[in-house]
């Protein structure tokens, strides 16, 4: 289910940022993206949404960009180099908890083969609105 189509999008106060290569919406102490059908999520794209959310939470003053939430919606199949996010926690000191939701038994076998090679540490969910809901009740706290 697209973000869009869950019961959160008329209830969450979010920005939505389109790329050619997929949807990112920015909320408070998450980010949820919804990469576009067969993109290979390369090095490049990950540093232009790096700084995307580094300078929307400068600019809005919000919580802290380096402890966020990353949920993959994977509504779409495409391909990524997991170690990549670390490449980009180490240029811009982001720590951030990586969420996979993934709805097909073929998403869940990447996640286990992306699992082994990658050194962050990713929970999946079954569906965006458990994600979400997660999410939420971790009561991250706001900017200093």
């Amino acid at each position: 289910m697209k973000f869009e189509e869950s019961k959160y999008f008329k209830t969450l106060i979010y920005s939505k940022i389109e790329k050619p290569f997929g949807i990112f919406y920015f909320f408070e102490t998450f980010v949820i993206s919804e990469i576009h059908e067969g993109i290979h999520f390369d090095l490049e794209m990950i540093d232009i949404i790096s700084q995307d959310i580094l300078k929307f939470y400068d600019n809005t003053g919000l919580n802290n960009p380096r402890k966020l939430v990353y949920i993959t919606n994977k509504v779409n199949s495409y391909s990524i180099n997991p170690n990549f996010w670390l490449q980009m926690e180490d240029k811009y000191g982001f720590s951030h908890i990586r969420i996979i939701v993934f709805y097909t038994n073929w998403a869940y076998t990447n996640i286990a083969i992306e699992r082994m090679f990658s050194k962050a540490k990713i929970k999946c969910y079954h569906s965006l609105d458990e994600a979400i809901k997660w999410t939420l009740s971790l009561n991250m706290p706001p900017k200093t």
